[in-house]
């Protein structure tokens, strides 16, 4: 699994596009944005196993956030944080 994501300027309500591989519903199980101290799920609104495309939500606070994919496997769920920013306004 990888994914890439220019660094962005991304307003709450807007809808950002990641691309990468392996990336695809039988993968990624849900989408997060999170800082150092804080995580914000995001709402996946389409997804491929090349893209994902997910909208800001309005509870995100504005600020520097790196994506973090919470995978889904058979034997185990795990949580990921990728090495790309969306900064929100």
């Amino acid at each position: 699994m990888k994914t890439r994501l220019p660094s962005l300027t991304a307003k709450r309500g807007d809808v950002v596009s990641a691309s990468g591989e392996g990336i695809g519903r039988a993968d990624v199980y849900e989408l997060y944005l999170t800082n150092a101290g804080q995580d914000a799920k995001v709402a996946m609104v389409e997804q491929s196993e090349n893209l994902i495309q997910f909208r800001v939500l309005a509870s995100v606070k504005a600020g520097r956030w790196a994506l973090m994919i919470h995978m889904e496997s058979a034997s185990v769920a795990r949580l990921f944080e990728q090495p790309v920013e969306v900064t929100v306004e």
